[in-house]
Order: structure tokens, then sequence, then C-alpha cells
């Protein structure tokens, strides 16, 4: 059975990720939701496998947004 890691999520980003749905929001209401949904999606992957990603400089490894011009960067503990 898959291990699911945990995620410890930084202030700063979940400030980021509702700046960003804000920024979207005055786009379009839709566009919003599909950001955050995207994130996410994303998270979930993560915690299922942190590995899986090689863009990464130093200790930080990022997973890029398929439809999205944004990367979450992370650190394995």
């Amino acid at each position: 059975m898959p291990q699911n890691f945990s995620l410890n999520i930084e202030p700063e980003a979940v400030v980021d990720i509702q700046e960003t749905v804000d920024y979207y929001k005055t786009i379009n209401q839709q566009l919003a939701v599909r950001f955050y949904q995207a994130i996410n999606k994303h998270f979930s992957t993560l915690k299922k496998n942190h590995s899986a990603f090689a863009i990464h400089y130093d200790n930080i490894r990022c997973l890029p947004l398929k439809k999205f011009p944004y990367m979450i960067h992370y650190l394995v503990l």
C-alpha cells in the first residue's frame, strides 16, 4: 500500500495562494476555482509521491502546475 506523506504549508505560501486566487477572481470566478483545484490536486500528488519530480535546485524540489504558470517549491524532510 502506498505511503502518504504529510505536508507542512508555510504561512507565506498560503498568502501567495490566496493572493493568486484573488487575482484570478478579478479575471474570472471559474478561473480562480480551477487554480485552487489545481493546487489541491498537486498537493495530493505530493502527499503520495514527493520524489517523482526531477525539477530541483540545491535541496529544493519543484512541481509545476500544468495549466498555470506556477510551481510548488518544496523540501523533503
